[in-house]
């Protein structure tokens, strides 16, 4: 009986050390042998991790090697790279001064365009084209509305102008006094760039407008105010804004056809209106205007207020 039991016992060492034996064959298998996207060394007493390697991510948006042009773009705009990459130099300039970037408008960059490839074929650089138009007219004339604008223009001879355009150009503006304050200007809002080509002679010209109107009045108790919402130009189009309009105390609101509205209001008549916002202290909204346009405001307290517009 004790032989028998003496064997079981032995049996049963055994089978434990083979299970022993086999886990840490297991384990070497698991940890010292390499595995898809974990190895480990030694190297010099220390050990190593390395996981496998993966390509990098950008966070930075790239520039696409070629854009496309836009439908609304004149056809004629061969250099439409070199446009858009002269307007990031543009807002890289703009943001190292710590001012908003611009907006790039299409239908600007096509009057801008159309200016250097005017004097591209009539061989002269001015702001003023043969036809007497100045920068301000010939946005006028394209029907593009703002309440101001500005002009920068560049001419150069080059070999390589998609590789020294872009910056020579917004170089140039920086080095001109007048140039340069359109460039850095605080009120412009959106722009244009067009470029004209011819061989080796290459014309830019960059156009800018101000589309934002900021309002600030200190209202006083019963009060009526009006304040026009379209430009003293002779544009007579319809044009969508946003709006916004804050203050310190309840106030009434009105967007109104022309300022007879206003002074019918004033004398306690019938009057028109397209919106109307009663005791609000803020309101936001999309509308469109036409010329003679106003925002009334009737103010029931002293009262500070801020009216944001924008043309788009």
């Amino acid at each position: 009986m004790k032989n028998k039991r003496g064997l079981i016992k032995f049996v049963l060492i055994l089978i434990l050390l083979i299970i022993i034996v086999w886990l840490i064959y297991i384990a070497y298998q698991i940890f010292l042998t390499e595995q898809p996207g974990f190895v480990n060394s030694i190297e010099k007493g220390i050990e190593k991790i390395s996981l496998p390697t993966l390509e990098p991510v950008s966070e930075q948006i790239q520039e696409p090697e070629t854009l496309i042009l836009p439908e609304e773009a004149l056809p004629e705009r061969t250099k439409y790279n070199l446009e858009k990459e002269t307007f990031i130099e543009m807002n890289k300039v703009r943001q190292e001064h710590n001012l908003p970037l611009l907006v790039w408008d299409e239908k600007i960059a096509n009057t801008a365009f159309k200016h250097s490839k005017d004097m591209a074929e009539n061989n002269y650089v001015n702001h003023t084209n043969l036809q007497g138009l100045n920068p301000a007219e010939r946005l006028e004339k394209d029907k593009i509305l703002n309440f101001c604008s500005s002009e920068n223009i560049f001419y150069i001879e080059t070999e390589n102008p998609e590789k020294d355009l872009p910056e020579e150009a917004v170089q140039g503006w920086l080095k001109s006094p007048r140039h340069r304050e359109n460039l850095l200007d605080i009120n412009i809002t959106r722009a244009g760039v067009g470029i004209y080509c011819q061989t080796t002679k290459c014309y830019v010209t960059a156009n800018h407008i101000c589309s934002k109107q900021m309002i600030i009045e200190q209202l006083q108790k019963n009060y009526i105010y009006f304040f026009p919402l379209y430009p003293n130009s002779s544009f007579n189009i319809p044009v969508q804004i946003n709006y916004k309009a804050t203050a310190t105390q309840k106030i009434d609101v009105y967007i109104i056809p022309n300022q007879t509205q206003y002074e019918r209001y004033v004398r306690r008549k019938s009057f028109l209106f397209t919106k109307q916002y009663t005791s609000i202290r803020e309101i936001q909204n999309t509308t469109t205007i036409q010329k003679d346009y106003g925002i009334m405001v009737r103010a029931r307290h002293d009262a500070g207020m801020q009216i944001e517009i924008e043309y788009v």
